[in-house]
């Protein structure tokens, strides 16, 4: 944790690892991002994609809160879009 204040109204906050890891791991990370409330990691996956990392979002229908995937999705493509089912992670995780 820094002094830093909040981002997003979080601390900590997964926009403020998201831009950690984009230039790091570039095409070699994966981001993933899980029902929640906000707008908390929009920028980053963002930042992510566009460093070639691959992006993984909840699907509505298994979400408590579908803001932070839907946000983050739309933040990415532009657009809502298809994501990998939640009860698929663990089966397929090399496939996106």
């Amino acid at each position: 944790m820094t002094d830093d204040p909040p981002e997003n109204y979080c601390k900590p906050s997964v926009d403020y690892l998201f831009r950690s890891i984009a230039p790091l791991y570039a095409n070699r990370a994966l981001g993933v991002i899980m029902t929640g409330m906000g707008a908390d990691g929009v920028r980053g996956l963002r930042l992510m994609k566009q460093q070639g990392a691959k992006i993984l979002a909840q699907e509505a229908e298994s979400c408590v809160v579908f803001g932070m995937p839907d946000g983050s999705h739309q933040g990415w493509s532009g657009r809502r879009g298809s994501a990998l089912r939640a009860t698929r992670y663990g089966h397929h995780p090399t496939h996106w």
